[in-house]
């Protein structure tokens, strides 16, 4: 009897009824973020990989014979990579919008998997079998912006959104800490080629657990309550609403607008400083500074954690500052942000080679670290001014990393060929000025507030409406 009135209530509740275990108890959108973000880590792994291996490949220290790859060969692999982003960055960005992330990214992870385990095979051949295995690594690199814009967009509610960006953004410094560390043991302990079998299968199997999990929205998955559902579309854009048509995307507008521009111009100075400091800091510690592998491969892992811890910190003071304006904040964080990284790279060239010294790590933890400002800067503006275009103009920010990406190999190449401590002096002078110039850029130009072409109006048979953006909505109340 008490079983049947227990029955009887939970059906007259609905709504009121707590979510149950087959709803994730109401979180799961929290547990697509989880694999979501162990995704990207996946994806960034394997080009992580390359870039820590190469010193071990290359090397006598090692076991294993090792490969003749000239300084000049290393910066034409370490582009390919950015090659193989740039040419498929808007073909991922318009698959995600035809055909869903779900099928696109596992799609691409694959191919960046099945790359990483032909490496140990293929390398030996010599550069040109390893450059289409770089372009096969990077197309997977092309998708992680764009699938943070397309998550965040579809799963997270608008109160959530800022949280859910620094965690998807996070799983780069998960894979920077994992695959470091573990690339040098395996490097020292079993071959450079276990650092390669490791992490391609681990890409393979995050490629099957996305598919079978993740679902491009809410609405799809059969573990998401009433309940949550109606709190990841509420107060969001018309068009995140179930049931409503996807508006097109204004092109003209945005590419017109000085704001999205600076926030693109701002990207282009952030990945050049970082993916200078990804590419070539275990290079520069082992073949500058003479560090032994293996514990390049330990204090390689020290800037990401740093960079995370200044991340979240830098995330809730952003939140505390509500006697500033939006727009300062925007310049505030973005120069901590980008100044901070280039001027901390400044010391750098002064080292000295062969010392027993933990300041050079200590000024690339400073560097990193403060490029994870960056969420309350840049990155943040995309999501105040594009509202729900945000996902197009982050596929347009990884087409820009893409060009850092490929422009980073070619400038250290120039300046410092024989890498000795008098180049790199020069290489890190460059980049803080490019830095500086791209800051100032955006500071001038940069907006916090919701652009006129996110307000569309809709014809539909009966009426003529407004779409207006979260910010202009009436906001939940809790």
């Amino acid at each position: 009897t008490d079983s049947k009135m227990l029955c009887t209530k939970s059906e007259t509740s609905g709504k009121e009824e707590k979510p149950s275990a087959h709803h994730c108890f109401g979180r799961a959108r929290h547990f697509m973020l989880l694999v979501s973000v162990m995704a990207v880590a996946a994806a960034k792994s394997n080009d992580f990989t390359f870039t820590f291996t190469i010193i071990c490949m290359t090397s006598n220290s090692t076991s294993n014979t090792p490969i003749p790859i000239t300084n000049r060969d290393r910066d034409v692999l370490f582009g390919a990579a950015g090659v193989g982003m740039l040419i498929t960055a808007v073909v991922i960005a318009l698959a995600l919008h035809r055909v869903g992330a779900r099928k696109v990214f596992p799609i691409a992870l694959t191919i960046s998997g099945v790359a990483t385990l032909l490496m140990p095979h293929l390398a030996p051949s010599g550069l040109s079998a390893i450059i289409p295995l770089r372009l096969m690594q990077g197309s997977a690199v092309a998708a992680v912006m764009p699938m943070i814009g397309f998550i965040s967009s579809h799963w997270a509610p608008l109160t959530e959104m800022g949280n859910f960006v620094t965690m998807l953004t996070a799983g780069i410094q998960i894979s920077q800490i994992v695959t470091m560390p573990l690339s040098g043991e395996l490097c020292v302990s079993a071959g450079w080629q276990w650092s390669y079998y490791v992490h391609g299968c681990f890409s393979l199997c995050m490629a099957l657990t996305f598919f079978s999990i993740f679902r491009d929205s809410p609405e799809q998955h059969d573990h998401v309550s009433p309940k949550e559902l109606a709190l990841i579309t509420k107060n969001g854009p018309a068009s995140r609403r179930k049931g409503a048509k996807r508006p097109p995307v204004p092109y003209r507008a945005i590419f017109s607008d000085p704001a999205v521009w600076a926030i693109w111009v701002a990207f282009f100075g952030n990945s050049f400083g970082y993916q200078m400091i990804l590419q070539f800091m275990p290079t520069f510690l082992n073949k500058v500074l003479l560090m032994p592998i293996e514990r390049t491969g330990f204090y390689a892992i020290l800037p990401p954690i740093a960079q995370l811890c200044l991340k979240v910190v830098g995330g809730i003071t952003n939140d505390k500052l509500t006697f500033m304006a939006e727009r300062s904040k925007l310049r505030l964080f973005n120069t901590l942000a980008m100044v901070g990284c280039g001027s901390f790279l400044i010391p750098l060239g002064f080292s000295t080679p062969g010392a027993d010294s933990l300041l050079p790590i200590a000024f690339f933890m400073c560097s990193v670290a403060s490029m994870g400002l960056i969420t309350c800067g840049s990155m943040k503006s995309v999501t105040l001014i594009s509202r729900q275009y945000s996902h197009f103009v982050m596929a347009i920010v990884q087409f820009v990393v893409c060009i850092g990406y490929l422009t980073v190999p070619l400038f250290v190449s120039i300046l410092a060929p024989t890498n000795s401590i008098y180049e790199w002096r020069l290489v890190f002078a460059g980049v803080f000025a490019v830095l500086l110039t791209t800051n100032v850029i955006f500071c001038y130009w940069c907006q916090a507030d919701p652009a006129d072409w996110t307000k569309l109006v809709v014809r539909d048979a009966e009426s003529i409406h407004v779409l207006v953006t979260p910010a202009e909505e009436t906001s939940p109340q809790n």
